[in-house]
């Protein structure tokens, strides 16, 4: 019984429709694929009714931020199966400038999901003499893939360097109109690199990029030895998003000890040797302090970035005469290859003293 239900419902409404507003609007199967101005030059138009003149338009809504173009014409439905010729692209009306300057001048549309109605205003009188309208809409994505081809590093590339340089290329007529979106994030549990990308938070992503590559910056998240990251780059037309490119991976290994060139690292005298020059530091920063004044004390060193920031303290409690103090830099701190760093050393029963150095991960050199 229900399913008669149903149907009786159903045939009640569309007969219905039909007698009062007797159009069906057929789509461009072109627009099946992907949005495109061939897609949009025609448009079909069933008429069951008489001849009549009817006011059509049509409307385009992107999902980016309330970008749209519509048109309007007037026209004569015959009866039967009518093609309607739509007015090219560049006589559309658009919700900005960039929107048409992208669709018009560089055949582009913006990705993601779109809604196109097609609205036929009509005077039969059905009731009481009002415009009576029909609307019939399609659904579509548009997401042109291989817009940006990844180049460097290769997928499922394994790197040794924690700095690599990231190659992209995009394939579009905007060319240097275009700006990026780069993104890498970790890959956990045995994620796919496309999921990883897309649910984790990212370790580095900068946005509006004008070339098309970049070299991992030094102040960003270290990359972790022996840890797979995936990475992506999404194009944008004067902030249209436009599409994006395929997700690789890539593994960061680090190069083994024995490669590491042997640097001999003198100890640097506080007393003796500060001075306002800043010391190159290898690995290890290693320290002698000859403590005077007292049979004991705490030799406190701070390590500070160059904001000031605290990175580091250590503690050593020391005698009268020559201490030594040696500490392991490239394995337990996060200092950074190259980037200078200030150090603040005291006591609590002697002055203070300060100095600067470079810092070298002599895996690196």
């Amino acid at each position: 019984m229900r399913s008669v239900i149903i149907v009786f419902v159903f045939c009640f409404c569309s007969f219905n429709n039909w007698a009062n507003l007797p159009y069906s609007v057929f789509f461009s199967p072109l627009l099946n694929n992907e949005l495109n101005a061939d897609g949009l030059k025609e448009v079909q138009i069933m008429n069951y009714g008489e001849v009549e003149t009817i006011e059509l338009n049509g409307t385009i809504v992107f999902s980016q931020k309330e970008l749209k173009m519509e048109y309007k014409l007037n026209i004569t439905l015959h009866e039967g199966l009518n093609t309607i010729r739509i007015p090219s692209v560049n006589l559309w009306k658009f919700s900005n400038s960039n929107l048409k300057d992208l669709i018009v001048n560089h055949q582009g549309f913006p990705a993601g999901s779109y809604q196109y109605c097609i609205n036929i205003l009509t005077k039969k009188l059905v009731s009481e003499a009002i415009y009576t309208p029909v609307e019939e809409c399609f659904y579509g994505a548009h997401e042109p893939y291989f817009l940006i081809n990844l180049i460097d590093p290769m997928d499922k590339s394994k790197l040794s360097n924690p700095w690599p340089t990231l190659l992209w290329f995009a394939n579009h007529s905007a060319g240097y109109n275009l700006t990026y979106t780069l993104k890498i994030a970790e890959l956990k549990n045995k994620q796919s690199a496309s999921i990883a990308i897309n649910r984790n938070r990212p370790v580095f992503e900068e946005k509006n990029l004008g070339v098309n590559s970049l070299v991992y910056p030094s102040f960003a998240k270290n990359l972790e030895s022996n840890k797979t990251y995936a990475w992506r780059v999404e194009g944008f037309y004067k902030n249209i998003y436009l599409g994006k490119s395929e997700t690789w991976e890539f593994e960061f290994l680090p190069k083994e000890e024995k490669e590491q060139v042997p640097i001999f690292i003198p100890y640097l005298d506080i007393k003796k040797e500060i001075s306002n020059s800043i010391f190159d530091v290898y690995g290890e920063l290693k320290i002698k302090y000859h403590l005077e004044n007292s049979l004991q004390d705490t030799l406190l060193v701070q390590i500070f970035t160059d904001k000031e920031k605290k990175i580091k303290e250590i503690k050593k409690d020391i005698k009268k005469g020559d201490n030594f103090l040696e500490e392991n830099l490239h394995e337990k701190f996060p200092l950074r290859h190259g980037e200078v760093y200030k150090v603040v050393i005291s006591t609590y029963h002697e002055k203070g003293y300060e100095f600067y150095f470079k810092y070298f991960n002599p895996y690196l050199l």
